[in-house]
């Protein structure tokens, strides 16, 4: 699926003042894969790095200091690059960003873990991907 055709769909399960976490991994593998919607919208390829969109298809990526000069160098110029100081978590970059109760997003298949941080101060709600753009292309999984 493109980079157009995902925007389009965000935008249209968005409403506004909502932002939806961008799917990076899946349930078989910890990082990212080129196929990954944060990949598709982002073209950041680095092992640890998160993003959102929201409704007006404006997409934020969230990157530790070890990957500041790859996300300035390989990140598509649309996207506004949010360059997290050293010791400061993903879940504290949104919270520096987006209020108190803001509607956010998670892909069905989050880890509790991170779904009971996020729910402690976002409104969370749980999304499914179609079928589309939840494929993993990286490899056979039959194998």
């Amino acid at each position: 699926m493109n980079k157009a055709s995902q925007i389009k769909f965000y935008k249209s399960i968005l409403k506004d003042n909502e932002i939806l976490l961008l799917k990076s991994s899946d349930s078989f593998f910890g990082c990212h894969y080129s196929s990954s919607p944060l990949n598709v919208l982002t073209n950041f390829s680095g092992t640890s790095g998160e993003a959102v969109i929201d409704k007006s298809g404006n997409i934020k990526l969230f990157v530790d200091t070890r990957y500041h000069l790859l996300a300035d160098k390989i990140t598509n110029k649309d996207v506004q690059i949010y360059k997290m100081q050293l010791a400061e978590t993903f879940f504290d970059s949104l919270k520096k960003i987006y209020k108190k109760n803001t509607v956010l997003h998670v892909p069905c298949d989050i880890l509790l873990k991170d779904y009971l941080k996020y729910d402690s101060y976002f409104d969370v709600r749980k999304y499914t991907l179609k079928d589309n753009f939840a494929k993993n292309n990286d490899i056979n999984l039959k194998n």
